[in-house]
């Protein structure tokens, strides 16, 4: 059977969310900002017109912005990732297969479908009409392909946001335009070196000896190579592969010199890698909890503990977490970040017991508190049940100093209409 794959490319996602509840935005140039509203990570097609690049840092662009009447927001994930998961639950009960890619990306397999383009452009109008969220689609015989046609899609309007890239005619036209580090999974290091092979197109990289390019580079890029060739090499993951470490981690939204203001990110860092922990039913074996202090890009300590039998609930988690800190913590020193990694993952119902287990009732009662730290605050809302740690300061949660409400995950935040 002939492969279809079928890229679902959201256009400037965290813009195209915060312009479904504001619609004064439309055709004004809006920028949405990182993490303490540092960098620009989302630019309106207004914004790119005027030359703003991503990830440059917001405060030199304030007067550009002022001056043209650029707005700008702070990251309001709890939207985003709301929205993201509607289009995605959208798109699984729409087509058989799905591959969910990334918060604004999916691929969806056509190969069966006696009519991909018809059923490509329902589906972009569906995603329009049920959600708001404009999309581009890119179509090939292959996933690097259909990347290729999306890429290519965004920068040409006549082709109104779906392109079909099949015909080898086609496909060489196409990777004519592209440079070599547009290509998915090649990044600017592999394509300085490509470069220097005399590899600097997509089209290059397609007509080079894909066995050479094994020799030299990797396997991978061989595949990369096929499926420029419209040869498909990578297919679908439907199932989602467990972690194998977990990392929860945060730049600090001020600079914290308080032991007690760490701690209380610490837990919360904690609290948040053992939620993942639970979501794919592991438990760690190891854990390390570290520090980044002095100017940016500061030094960073850590310390690490390996426990003799795999845990999973957070309470057990915080307890050694917190020892772990207070081992690092230097008084006098200005912190900039922290955060918590857990690694050498095992299934919670597949690990070697230990030759002393541990209290059975203890156990239990650890399990239920992690299930209710978790449970509840879904139910009420996030300040429902915290561990008591995570009182003990405020100051290192990040800087949302332009952020929009949160309409659509929270009661007193949902708009109101007057009709």
């Amino acid at each position: 059977m002939k492969k279809t794959f079928c890229l679902v490319d959201c256009d400037n996602f965290y813009v195209s969310c915060e312009r479904l509840f504001n619609p004064s935005l439309e055709g004004k140039p809006v920028v949405v900002l990182s993490n303490n509203d540092g960098c620009i990570v989302s630019r309106s097609n207004e914004a790119k017109l005027l030359g703003i690049p991503m990830g440059a840092p917001f405060f030199r662009w304030k007067e550009f912005f002022k001056q043209q009447g650029v707005v700008a927001l702070s990251s309001n994930y709890a939207l985003y990732g709301d929205i993201s998961g509607r289009l995605m639950q959208l798109l699984e009960e729409s087509a058989p297969c799905v591959e969910i890619y990334s918060i604004d990306e999916a691929w969806i397999d056509l190969s069966a479908h006696p009519s991909p383009e018809s059923f490509a452009r329902e589906l972009r109008e569906k995603i329009r009409r049920w959600t708001g969220i404009p999309v581009t689609l890119g179509i090939a015989p292959t996933k690097t392909l259909a990347k290729v046609a999306s890429k290519i899609a965004k920068k040409t309007t006549a082709l109104k946001g779906m392109n079909l890239l099949f015909g080898e005619e086609e496909i060489d036209q196409a990777l004519r335009t592209l440079e070599v580090d547009e290509l998915w999974g090649i990044g600017a290091r592999l394509a300085a070196k490509l470069k220097e092979r005399g590899i600097s197109k997509a089209i290059d990289l397609k007509n080079a000896d894909p066995f050479k390019i094994r020799r030299l580079f990797s396997v991978m890029l061989e595949r990369t190579v096929w499926e420029l060739r419209a040869i498909s090499c990578f297919g679908l993951e439907e199932n989602v592969s467990p972690p194998k470490q977990i990392l929860s981690s945060q730049t600090f939204g001020q600079t914290l010199f308080s032991l007690d203001e760490l701690r209380a990110a610490t837990a919360h860092f904690v609290k948040e890698a053992a939620r993942k922990l639970r979501q794919f039913g592991l438990a760690a074996h190891q854990m390390s909890v570290f520090l980044r202090h002095g100017p940016f890009p500061g030094y960073i300590e850590s310390a690490s503990f390996r426990f003799m039998e795999p845990i999973g609930d957070v309470i057990g988690l915080l307890e050694k977490a917190d020892s772990l800190l207070q081992a690092l913590y230097k008084p006098q020193r200005a912190y900039t970040k922290s955060g918590v990694i857990l690694f050498d993952l095992l299934p919670q119902s597949c690990h070697q017991a230990s030759f002393w287990p541990p209290e059975e009732e203890k156990e239990r009662k650890y399990a239920t508190l992690s299930h209710l730290l978790e449970e509840l605050p879904k139910q009420k809302g996030k300040l429902t049940l915290r561990v008591g740690t995570e009182l003990l300061g405020e100051n290192w949660r990040l800087r949302f100093q332009r952020k929009t409400p949160s309409y659509t995950s929270r009661w007193e935040e949902i708009p109101a209409v007057k009709a």
